[in-house]
């Protein structure tokens, strides 16, 4: 009982939303989607890994796959 209680007190879970799909993923398999300061949006790498590689060699360019899907800032270098 006093694990769980200091587990809901911290506020910090095992599993955390992810803003592009909505499912609970580990927190292990969670990022930031851009990688800006000011944009505190947070992805399951593989929801990351779709948006940012939809864009290919010869393929249709979606713009909107060139920024981040939250703020629409371009995404810091880490992230790509």
């Amino acid at each position: 009982f006093d694990q769980i209680q200091a587990w809901i007190q911290s506020g910090k879970s095992e599993h955390v939303t992810c803003y592009i799909c909505c499912n609970d993923v580990p927190r292990s398999r969670i990022d930031d989607t851009c990688g800006n300061k000011s944009c505190h949006a947070d992805a399951c790498i593989e929801c990351l890994t779709s948006w940012y590689e939809a864009v290919k060699p010869g393929g249709i360019v979606l713009i909107s796959h060139l920024s981040c899907p939250f703020c629409k800032q371009a995404p810091n270098g880490k992230i790509l």
